[in-house]
């Protein structure tokens, strides 16, 4: 039997407390302490922070980029590849507790595609929600 995070099991963190959103990068001016989960961002982004928010743990690849763009993959095989690639054997508490410690307990993570879009961002956000009871919605 596997050993259960703090969290799971001793209140580690309040949830409550913690406000975590998704949206894209063209939503910026609208969004709360926006960071970016993008393989890549645009230039103002960049331009835009002494320090751009980036957080490329939750990133996926150039290849899975590549293969998904060229259509050489299914949606289906993207969502395995991701899953195998980025987010299986990662502790999703410790991702949250990352995410806090280095950009605040409230943030927007974000990436390249409009809402309504396929966007890795929401795979992230249904990964964190399943595992960690929180609610990360869509902006």
């Amino acid at each position: 039997m596997s050993q259960k995070h703090p969290a799971q099991t001793e209140g580690w963190f309040d949830r409550s407390s913690i406000n975590i959103s998704t949206s894209y990068f063209a939503n910026i001016n609208y969004l709360t302490n926006p960071v970016s989960i993008a393989r890549s961002e645009p230039k103002w982004f960049i331009a835009s922070f002494k320090e751009p928010p980036v957080y490329k743990k939750l990133a996926p690849s150039w290849s899975l980029i590549g293969k998904s763009k060229q259509g050489k993959i299914s949606l289906e095989e993207y969502i395995d590849i991701y899953y195998q690639s980025v987010l299986k054997g990662t502790d999703p508490f410790i991702v949250i507790t990352e995410l806090i410690l280095n950009f605040g307990a409230e943030l927007t993570l974000i990436c390249w595609e409009k809402p309504g879009n396929f966007c890795h961002r929401r795979l992230v956000a249904t990964w964190l929600e399943e595992n960690t009871g929180l609610f990360i919605p869509e902006i």
